[in-house]
């Protein structure tokens, strides 16, 4: 197996864009069984790629081919006087899945996180069905808080 490269996606960067909107239907579809509208999707990738909206993908690549991505978003946290990243919609290929994917993402985001005084930690959420994922999550050394999430989502 060949190195696995992190980086942050962009527009400038053929392929991203097309890419990350393919994952996130695959995504959507293996997670939640979920259709999502390919045009409203590319709006809303392409709006966070050109900086309308905060947040960024980061994308693992593999010989030169996109092996998987994560998203992830800014929370500012006033009790810690930082900003804590969420990971959310994270994807990789099947083909490439039990290689370490995810966990060369989240070592790259966790250095991240450890260098910079502007960053507190990493968060994210999970499915509960989705058993495979947290045990990953576990062996990464997170670890279920004393939160659960509440939400209420517009049809």
């Amino acid at each position: 197996m060949s190195l696995i490269i992190v980086r942050k996606a962009t527009m400038k960067t053929e392929g991203d864009l097309e890419t990350i909107v393919d994952f996130q239907q695959k995504m959507a579809k293996e997670t939640e069984d979920l259709h999502l509208e390919r045009e409203k999707l590319l709006l809303g990738v392409k709006s966070l790629l050109e900086g309308e909206k905060s947040g960024s993908y980061y994308l693992a690549v593999q010989d030169e081919k996109i092996i998987g991505c994560t998203l992830v978003l800014d929370e500012w946290s006033d009790w810690r006087n930082a900003t804590v990243w969420w990971i959310h919609s994270v994807y990789i290929i099947p083909e490439a899945r039990r290689l370490g994917v995810f966990s060369t993402i989240y070592s790259y985001l966790k250095h991240q996180v450890e260098e910079r005084k502007d960053l507190a930690g990493l968060r994210l959420y999970v499915d509960k069905r989705n058993t495979k994922a947290q045990r990953v999550y576990e062996k990464l050394g997170m670890s279920q808080e004393h939160y659960e999430l509440f939400e209420w989502l517009k049809d």
